[in-house]
């Protein structure tokens, strides 16, 4: 009986849980902005497809773009965006006054709110790919599909890991809706630029693209050739690691700050 009794517990959370994401997602579906957003940022890959095929360049390039600023610049802007949307709402509406009196814990609130991100994140991460993939067969030279599929399902969740520094930004500032998303656009950018220049920088952002460059670039020959990008580049495990300690601190900051906010 007590087995069962666990088991039935479980269930009636999973359930609850399952209520709380129908709930956010019925939020979404209300803010069109939130759906044009995604739209737009999905639609990304199609004018990098258009230079790709107009300069005859292969599929390899083509992907290499779409993860270095689709992935790294677009999707942390748009999860930024859709989060500071989500808690506004949440303000604007007053619903945590609502929210209350029913016996659910702030955590679990915060935690459907997140869910939702690393959700939206991964379907990013698909209609992306799948987008790609369309102006590879336009280029002729699409190869690997389940390869990078699994790819592209594990950068979108570790993207959405390596965002949770902005998650906590906007439950901190979230009666001002305009700082997290501007404090998203920097981080994504400066992270980017950081990249790019081969900078040694600890941010979340910045390790993923040190560990995630050997299977985002279109020359790997090359790139073993170079010892300053060698020296640059982390193993994998560690990096991920690493982004799990940060996004545990990141949610536990965002729980506290959470919880202490006023009614």
């Amino acid at each position: 009986m007590k087995v069962l009794r666990i088991i039935l517990k479980k269930l009636l959370e999973v359930l609850a849980l399952l209520k709380m994401l129908d709930t956010e997602f019925r939020k979404i579906k209300r803010q069109k902005f939130i759906l044009l957003t995604i739209l737009a940022a999905c639609l990304f890959p199609i004018p990098l497809t258009v230079v790709i095929v107009h300069a005859k360049l292969n599929y390899d390039v083509l992907l290499m773009f779409v993860m270095e600023f689709g992935f790294f610049l677009v999707l942390p802007i748009v999860l930024g965006i859709i989060a500071s949307i989500l808690f506004r709402m949440e303000n604007e509406n007053g619903t945590l006054k609502t929210l209350s009196v029913i016996p659910v814990p702030r955590w679990k609130l915060l935690g459907a709110k997140v869910l939702v991100i690393y959700i939206l994140a991964i379907f990013y991460g698909v209609a992306a790919i799948g987008a790609t993939m369309i102006g590879g067969f336009l280029t002729g030279t699409v190869s690997d599909i389940p390869l990078k599929l699994a790819i592209s399902l594990s950068m979108s969740v570790l993207i959405a890991t390596a965002t949770l520094p902005m998650i906590a930004v906007t439950v901190i500032f979230q009666k001002n809706f305009i700082l997290p998303i501007l404090c998203s656009v920097i981080y994504a950018v400066v992270s980017l630029v950081f990249s790019i220049m081969l900078l040694k920088v600890p941010a979340p952002l910045t390790l993923l693209f040190r560990c995630s460059l050997p299977f985002m670039t279109a020359n790997p020959e090359r790139m073993e050739i170079v010892e300053s990008v060698q020296n640059w580049v982390l193993p994998v495990f560690p990096c991920i690691l690493a982004l799990i300690g940060i996004g545990i601190i990141c949610m536990a900051l965002s729980v506290y700050f959470y919880q202490k906010q006023e009614v």
